[in-house]
């Protein structure tokens, strides 16, 4: 079978059916198989012939994996399709912010296919959160945690399955956003006067602002930038870097290095990475990273991009803005919408991933579920 129809890209292993006889024909019994990802090791005392056998499960549950995912609609029907982003990086005593949450139900054909990229958050201090956290540069990653990877469903993916192929973000119809990352420089110098802060939280329509606190004064006055964080990203723009002087007054300045973009983060010269969703936030020195937002095709609120849009020029549909109430403003190109639509931002109470409780935003990696309903 080829790529996607393998375990762990739609196709699931089946180990009742699947029979292994010896050379003379007899059936091998305590024979271990183990499907696990794109192979299959079959351990046995002797050689074996097998015949493996796969099925399409209505229901599956995806963890972050560090590539694509695939489902496959073994039938005809309406689904519910579930989401968590990923948690920014903490910085102790600081944390980054928690992922947010997408529900939809969304009507499949038989064999239709949904690629799932599931983020995973910003712990690693030397690598962004897989599916588009920021990172910060080589210097500055000694300041700063990194951004928590948004989770999506996706209709089209590149040759090569890369999360970042402009063309992949485009075919994006859910996104749940996953949070900035903390920051905490004076940890790390002591003699100097900077800021720190909390990362923002995964957003539901509009990402959380990072957070920028009055870490140590000298003199009774804030040093130069010790407030500055990222904003959240919304449903037209990625956050931005915010840097204000010692009375807290904006202090006007090119930080387009710091601004988040469609899909993807701004990852040079900055300490704290933002969190990606739908529009990735802003990163930051001196205060924590800005939220991701987050996209339902079908939830009102939101803005898609024109079909015409390119990676060098994104544009919404025609008409709609950030605030619109307008529905179909919400409406992906390709005509797929969901209904019975849910978002939650990652300060607010959502289900577990089990769905036998509630938490208060996603912490940790993402997640995805897709159930079969009718």
């Amino acid at each position: 079978k080829d790529s996607e129809t393998l375990p762990g890209r739609g196709y699931v292993l089946n180990t009742e059916l699947t029979e292994c006889l010896d050379i003379e024909g007899k059936e091998i019994e305590n024979i271990k198989l183990d499907s696990n990802g794109e192979n299959i090791t079959i351990t046995g005392r002797y050689t074996s012939y097998c015949t493996v056998y796969y099925y399409l499960p209505e229901n599956r549950e995806y963890d972050y994996t560090g590539d694509y995912q695939v489902f496959i609609a073994p039938k005809e029907g309406n689904y519910k399709i579930e989401l968590w982003g990923a948690s920014g990086g903490d910085f102790l005593p600081y944390y980054g912010g928690r992922g947010a949450y997408t529900k939809g139900t969304i009507e499949l054909e038989k064999n239709d296919k949904l690629y799932l990229f599931v983020g995973s958050d910003g712990s690693d201090r030397y690598a962004g959160g897989y599916n588009g956290g920021g990172i910060s540069d080589t210097f500055q990653y000694r300041y700063g945690a990194f951004g928590g990877g948004a989770t999506d469903i996706r209709l089209d993916i590149s040759s090569t399955g890369n999360w970042d192929d402009f063309d992949s973000l485009k075919s994006r119809i859910m996104v749940a956003a996953g949070g900035g990352g903390a920051n905490n420089r004076n940890d790390c110098d002591k003699t100097s006067i900077y800021g720190a802060g909390n990362g923002g939280y995964g957003g539901a329509l509009i990402g959380g602002d990072g957070q920028s606190v009055d870490y140590l004064e000298r003199d009774g006055i804030l040093s130069y930038g010790a407030h500055a964080y990222g904003t959240g990203g919304t449903q037209t723009n990625g956050g931005i870097r915010i840097v204000l002087d010692s009375n807290k007054e904006l202090i006007e300045g090119d930080y387009s290095y710091a601004t988040g973009y469609f899909g993807f983060c701004s990852n040079i010269g900055v300490q704290s990475g933002a969190g990606n969703g739908y529009y990735c936030g802003g990163s930051s020195h001196h205060g924590g990273g800005g939220g991701g937002s987050s996209y339902i095709s079908g939830y009102t609120g939101c803005v898609a991009i024109s079909e015409e849009s390119t990676e060098d020029n994104v544009q919404p549909k025609d008409g709609c803005t950030d605030g619109t109430q307008e529905i179909t403003c919400s409406y992906h190109f390709s005509n797929k919408v969901f209904t019975s639509t849910e978002m939650k931002s990652g300060n607010e109470e959502m289900p577990t991933h089990n769905g036998n409780g509630n938490m208060t935003g996603n912490t940790g990696n993402g997640y995805a579920k897709i159930t079969f309903i009718e």
